[in-house]
């Protein structure tokens, strides 16, 4: 208990911001006496070991997602970062932007009849 005290807790109480240093030494204080008069199977202890082993887990999880984030962000500015690194095959971007002017007016005034005549000559 000891060892777990000296190693995973004291990550964990460093890690944790207080207004005044005197709550984690006093904080330590009771742990400590909480290792020299109970027993390993203390409910308690048992408690503040999982949290603070969930505590250093998920700092692990954090900095990995934190790498991967900017491995991320290297490789898609590497291969998107010009024009040319976006072409697919033979497609690229448009030369000219099309407006609406470049929309064929309807033909027809009645769309839904269009639509009907369009389904009955397919079905």
């Amino acid at each position: 208990m000891q060892s777990a005290l000296d190693t995973l807790m004291k990550k964990w109480m460093d890690a944790v911001e207080t207004k005044d240093d005197k709550v984690k030494d006093s904080f330590k204080h009771g742990l400590t006496q909480l290792v020299e008069k109970s027993a390993g199977d203390n409910s308690v202890w048992q408690m503040m070991v999982a949290a603070s082993s969930l505590h250093e887990r998920q700092n692990h999880d954090l900095n990995q997602l934190r790498v991967e984030n900017t491995s991320l962000k290297t490789k898609v500015d590497g291969l998107y970062g010009d024009a040319g690194s976006r072409t697919v095959g033979q497609k690229h971007k448009a030369e000219t932007e099309l407006s609406r002017d470049n929309v064929l007016p309807v033909v027809s005034e009645d769309m839904w009849n269009d639509f009907a005549k369009q389904i009955g000559s397919v079905f």
